[in-house]
């Protein structure tokens, strides 16, 4: 019966999934200027990554809007492009990240600015401006949900089959 305790363990342990991590900035710079948008934060603090200067740029003389890169000190970790955006509330810029490439990161890097007060659109033309704000840069994985009834008659089988070859060897 141990042997089936151990096997169960290692069968449920052999999945390696990428897991969630966040990197923030309480100091984060954002420079708008005529429908462009730079940001800057050399000072990022994560338990998770390695990542010492965050770099975002973008705007409407860009395709896609959005380009994102981290750096560890010394060299690019990542360079992220995007289209997808919004500004919700006037003080809440949030950008999503799809990312494709088998990083560190996971599939998905969500960055979120946070300001004081209300900001103006970063695509409008009349915006020149500098912000202070609290970047908070979310990552993770996609995780696909596996439904109860599909998996557990998967891992009973298996229990049944360890049970018996154990039976059959001590026979």
């Amino acid at each position: 019966m141990r042997f089936l305790a151990t096997l169960a363990a290692a069968t449920l342990m052999t999945g390696a999934v990428a897991q969630a991590g966040t990197i923030t900035d309480d100091r984060a710079l954002l420079d708008l200027f005529q429908g462009d948008l730079y940001l800057e934060s050399t000072a990022p603090l994560s338990a998770d990554y390695a990542v010492d200067q965050v770099y975002m740029t973008g705007g409407l003389g860009f395709s896609p809007l959005w380009a994102l890169e981290l750096m560890d000190g010394t060299d690019r970790v990542l360079l992220a492009e995007t289209s997808d955006w919004s500004l919700e509330g006037g003080n809440v810029l949030s950008f999503l990240f799809d990312l494709d490439d088998g990083s560190s990161f996971g599939d998905w890097l969500k960055v979120t600015l946070t300001f004081a007060g209300m900001i103006a659109s970063p695509l409008d033309q009349a915006n020149n401006a500098t912000y202070d704000a609290r970047m908070s840069i979310t990552t993770g994985p996609d995780l696909a949900p596996v439904p109860v009834p599909a998996a557990l008659p998967m891992l009973l089988s298996g229990l049944v089959a360890a049970g018996a070859f154990v039976r059959r060897r001590q026979a």
